[in-house]
């Protein structure tokens, strides 16, 4: 997912031929409800967790969805951000950026780790036109993700370790919430982060210290 801090609204359709989608520029608040298309597309993709068995074709839909969608969108919100500035905001991962541990997800990692490598390099070409990018690293978050997460033969990857009292340390285990990940898109949206860009933020609860 990327946000975009910008006063355009409407639909690009022909902004996402590559992946063969659609690209929707919405105008956003915290009370907004999203087109019922967007709410089916959050069901198409399909995350997959698995070992070597992973197929050329799951390899290459992950980095489609995930790191060539963010170039895309990044790319046809440029020329409305370009007209009064702004702030883009990625959503990449514990996952390949803090966190290594987390068997079969190598497709997954690697997309979220090349989110987090785009994000400096826009960040910097894009400063010139008054444009900040930055990306947040979610961890153990309470949204619907595990119903669109398919695990195939994991077990025998998975390295023996275990946390009796939790892996998440500001919680005691219990994942954040999606609230407080809005909160963190928020602020760095708004004027209060006027001079961050180019970095990543973990809203993890001290998982990924724990578990990296």
């Amino acid at each position: 997912m990327v946000a975009l801090a910008a006063g355009a609204t409407g639909r690009g359709s022909d902004a996402l031929p590559y992946a063969r989608g659609d690209a929707y520029l919405v105008r956003l608040s915290v009370e907004f409800d999203l087109p019922e298309e967007l709410k089916a597309a959050r069901y198409r993709y399909k995350k997959v967790y698995c070992r070597a068995e992973l197929t050329a074709d799951e390899w290459n839909k992950t980095l489609t969805v995930n790191l060539t969608g963010t170039f895309l969108t990044v790319k046809y919100a440029i020329p409305l951000l370009k007209e009064r500035g702004g702030a883009v905001i990625i959503t990449a991962s514990v996952n390949g950026t803090r966190i290594f541990s987390n068997a079969g997800a190598s497709a997954y990692s690697s997309s979220k780790a090349g989110q987090v490598a785009f994000t400096k390099m826009a960040a910097l070409e894009l400063a010139k036109h008054k444009i900040r990018v930055n990306v947040i690293c979610p961890g153990a978050i309470e949204t619907a993700i595990d119903d669109s997460t398919e695990r195939r033969d994991i077990e025998a990857a998975k390295e023996p370790v275990e946390f009796p009292e939790g892996s998440i340390p500001l919680t005691d285990g219990a994942p954040g919430k999606a609230e407080q990940v809005a909160d963190l898109v928020l602020f760095l949206a708004s004027d209060a982060a006027s001079h961050i860009s180019g970095t990543e933020i973990w809203i993890d609860g001290a998982e990924s210290l724990l578990q990296g």
